[in-house]
């Protein structure tokens, strides 16, 4: 059972502070994630920590709860844009996951703007 308070600001601005008043059975590590609207605010679980988080409170509020799996770290090389990640499971399996990703520089803003308006030009 894992036990959340939520405080609502009395001037009706948008800051809600979040505290996590018991973590139960919760492994070490575990993620809190908070969703609402358009806003997400992840951090590490600490009992009676207080999170800020902007939010109304005619939105409603996802809570969910993350444990890592497993990590692996590599080096960037240059001219290479994908990478396959295996990632070995921290369970008794033992069990390798394999991740690909790309990775490249985000374009500037003003080109994002112009890939957006192609797009809903063919669309």
């Amino acid at each position: 059972c894992v036990l959340v308070s939520f405080f609502i600001s009395p001037h009706c601005t948008d800051l809600m502070e979040v505290t996590v008043v018991d973590t139960g059975d919760l492994p070490p590590g575990t993620i809190i994630s908070f969703h609402t609207g358009t806003i997400r605010r992840h951090a590490q679980i600490e009992k009676n920590k207080a999170i800020n988080l902007t939010a109304t409170s005619s939105e409603p509020i996802r809570v969910d709860l993350m444990a890592q799996l497993g990590t692996h770290t590599f080096d960037m090389v240059p001219g290479q844009d994908v990478y396959e990640v295996p990632i070995t499971t921290g369970d008794a399996s033992g069990r390798e996951v394999k991740l690909k990703v790309q990775i490249r520089n985000a374009p500037d803003k003003a080109e994002a703007n112009e890939e957006v308006a192609a797009a809903k030009e063919g669309e």
